[in-house]
């Protein structure tokens, strides 16, 4: 095993926001890539969540709402309609879910971890194919109606992220953001 290749990786391994427009992924990276991601370290592997791999179909309603709630926010019409472009243009969509648990949050904490470290694992194998991601949480994710166009249950499941799947544009390496010294977030007990 060689760390350089991985600490490279890892230093390429940034989210993207600004995608290839019209390109087609293969599916079967994008699954070898989910494989890899099911690696991730999972306390009484549960493998709490599910991923959906979301189709134009239903990310054009995605893009419609993602319209409707720019013009809600009183966005002009060149907002919308970027609001929506944003919402197709990468290549690929991809929709983290996992099941709430309100009697346990202690489980749900580590059902989230587990999620986080899988999720880290996916970002890892797209950038291996020269594939970006971005991790999205915003209000689209969390809407209502985003649940029922994914026909998902609200009161037992929970949207965790979108992933967006794309080439990034023009080829470019992402930058690198500064990160802190090792000093500051390292403690050693005698």
């Amino acid at each position: 095993m060689d760390f350089e290749y991985l600490k490279l990786l890892a230093s390429k391994t940034r989210t993207c926001h600004k995608f290839e427009p019209g390109q087609v992924l293969d599916p079967q990276i994008i699954e070898d890539c989910l494989n890899l991601s099911l690696l991730a370290p999972n306390h009484r592997l549960t493998f709490p969540w599910k991923v959906l791999n979301v189709g134009i179909e239903k990310r054009g309603e995605l893009a419609n709402l993602a319209g409707e709630l720019a013009k809600e926010k009183g966005q002009s019409q060149e907002g919308v309609e970027k609001a929506k472009k944003k919402a197709l243009d990468p290549s690929g969509l991809l929709v983290f879910c996992l099941p709430r648990k309100p009697d346990n949050p202690f489980e749900e904490r580590e059902d989230y971890a587990t999620l986080s470290c899988s999720i880290q694992l996916l970002a890892l194998a797209l950038r291996c194919h020269n594939l970006a991601y971005k991790w999205s949480t915003g209000g689209l994710s969390r809407h209502s109606m985003t649940y029922k166009i994914l026909s998902l249950n609200e009161d037992t499941e929970e949207i965790i992220g979108f992933i967006w799947i794309g080439i990034p544009e023009s080829g470019k390496d992402l930058p690198l953001k500064p990160r802190p010294d090792l000093k500051e977030v390292l403690r050693h007990t005698p």
